[in-house]
């Protein structure tokens, strides 16, 4: 009899015991693989515990056999990682190993089956069944509710999970979740860890005193295991909240967890987060009511995933899927505090399309729409990982390029011209030939308190500079020369001749906003001068009572009031 290709049926005293093969060594994996099969078992093999515990997450198993020495996750770590998320699960140490102290902290974490190599394979077979034997009987000894007890838990679980949906933020929900949970089963220490926007973040409830050095250790713990079951190690800085304060116990009373379990968040097989519990006086093994807190864990992949969902559609423009103006704000305020803490280069690129409005007017708004998706499409195709594309709004997009220089910027932006030129809009319909103008703007037009919002208005001239050298192409922002003459972005430049239809005065104490309406009326047929404060104005238009047909003001000035 054949139970798999290539493998001859031994026995079926396996049936119904799901194995994982943890080794390194593809020869014994697949030896072991093979004998486990031919004798009823179901089997799966990882070469690492990194991946070993991806697969605990995607599939249920008895137990796993685990070489000591690995690549990524040694033995030992990995069968503590899994522990504390599996705590019934079984184990089985297969190994070359003959140190004394490696297979002495094997025992201590409740490891009494070791099988040496080379060993004969004949022997596993039993081994591995008195082990799934021992599986199961770990879970029957488990704290087991009453069904009464299990449908009250899921009636209060519904209700909190309403009660934590309507929270405004990801810490909020989670606050609210574990205030919920502790009325049901008190726990000491309760935390939930999870990303919220793109940072990670460590939610901590305590109902008794501990120190803070216990909680980074806890975290570091749920960090290193988030990381090796997303396959993402975590960098940079966990964020943490900490709650609770209980009444504090004599000096040097604070005492160490006895316990931990950590609980994924699942949704299918895309892990959210976990869920961590620790007490400082019990064995949570022994006494916590796992299947309450699995189904706890269960409902709050549902609420983080709703709250995933809300974050995204307000994060993202509805119509190319790109971000939004408001995540770009956000981003933009933090990759500029980033840029000047590190003194490292960001370069923003400001684009739109050369008369759209022409493609709405002839073909309509759906085949607008249709462009824009394409044209999204193009700059996501040419922006690298780090980068950030967005949709502001209309026909106006920008690329927020981290640790990006000027030269390298403008490369960037040829780039995207050349490809929307060479692009076939509408291919299917209209074929649509279209170009795009952009303007290029960063961190070095900027001192140090400029505010984010002026890279992009400073993007935003160059681009209007694009628009007045014919389209099709860039410009970057350069400053004017000085406040009296006006010089457009790039390299195109508007000196004030006597042939003009006017001569104006800007007056505005905001700098950049009085230079776009200089650059917009000179590029009309309008000598512009500009001021930004009224009592500069006054003495201007003082000394030369006929100079300007026009002024142009705030009402907002400091130290005079525009009336006056």
């Amino acid at each position: 009899m054949s139970v798999a290709k290539g493998i001859e049926f031994i026995s079926d005293r396996l049936r119904g015991v799901r194995i994982l093969v943890l080794d390194d060594e593809e020869i014994i994996s697949q030896t072991i693989r093979c004998y486990l099969v031919a004798n009823g078992g179901t089997v799966e093999t990882a070469s690492d515990g990194v991946t070993a515990l991806q697969k605990l997450l995607e599939a249920n198993f008895d137990l796993v056999t685990v070489d000591l020495l690995m690549p990524k996750l040694n033995g030992l770590a990995f069968v503590q990682a899994a522990r504390k998320i599996w705590p019934w699960l079984g184990f089985i140490i297969v190994t070359g190993i003959q140190q004394s102290d490696l297979l002495f902290k094997a025992k201590a974490l409740g490891i009494s089956r070791i099988l040496h190599k080379p060993f004969q394979i004949e022997s596993l077979a039993d081994m591995v069944r008195a082990e799934a034997d021992d599986c199961v009987k770990r879970i029957a000894a488990m704290p087991a509710p009453s069904i009464n007890r299990i449908q009250q838990h899921h009636r209060i679980l519904r209700h909190i999970a309403a009660t934590v949906a309507t929270a405004e933020s990801f810490v909020d929900a989670m606050l609210e979740f574990q205030r919920g949970i502790a009325q049901i089963h008190p726990v000491d220490i309760q935390a939930v860890l999870g990303m919220e926007g793109s940072e990670l973040v460590f939610v901590v409830n305590r109902s008794k005193p501990v120190s803070g050095a216990e909680i980074d250790k806890l975290q570091g713990e749920a960090a290193a295991l988030f990381g090796a079951l997303t396959g993402k190690p975590v960098s940079g800085t966990v964020a943490r909240v900490l709650v609770g304060d209980p009444a504090r116990e004599p000096e040097g009373d604070e005492r160490t967890p006895k316990s931990a379990i950590m609980l994924p968040i699942l949704t299918g097989n895309s892990l959210q987060g976990l869920l961590v519990l620790a007490s400082m006086d019990e064995d949570l093994t022994q006494t916590l009511d796992i299947s309450f807190f699995l189904s706890a864990a269960n409902t709050l992949s549902s609420v983080m995933a709703g709250m995933s969902r809300m974050r995204h559609l307000a994060n993202h423009d509805y119509l190319t899927g790109l971000c939004n103006r408001a995540y770009f704000e956000e981003t933009l305020k933090h990759a500029l505090s980033v840029s000047r803490r590190n003194d490292r280069p960001l370069s923003m690129l400001l684009m739109d399309l050369d008369n759209f409005k022409k493609v709405n007017d002839t073909h309509g708004h759906r085949a607008g729409d249709q462009v824009l998706r394409e044209f999204a499409q193009i700059l996501s195709k040419e922006a690298r990982e780090s980068d950030l594309v967005v949709r502001l709004g209309g026909d106006e997009f920008a690329v927020l390029m981290p640790e990006t220089a000027r030269e390298g910027a403008l490369t960037r932006a040829h780039r995207i011209i050349a490809s929307v030129a060479s692009q076939v809009f509408l291919r299917d319909e209209h074929r649509l030939n279209l170009t795009t103008s952009a303007g290029l703007a960063g961190s070095w037009n900027l001192d140090r308190s400029s505010p984010p919002s002026q890279m992009l208005l400073y993007a935003d001239l160059a681009l209007y500079g694009a628009k007045q050298a014919g389209r099709n192409t860039v410009r970057v922002w350069e400053a004017p020369v000085n406040p009296s003459g006006a010089v457009s972005a790039g390299t195109t430049e508007r000196p004030r001749t006597d042939e003009h239809q006017g001569r104006i005065l800007v007056v505005d104490d905001e700098k950049p906003i009085a230079d776009v309406v200089s650059i917009m009326l000179s590029g009309n047929g309008y000598a512009v001068d500009t001021d930004t404060s009224a009592a500069d104005a006054l003495s201007r238009i003082a000394d030369n009572r006929a100079a300007y047909d026009l002024v142009l003001t705030d009402l907002n000035m400091p130290g005079k009031c525009i009336f006056n």
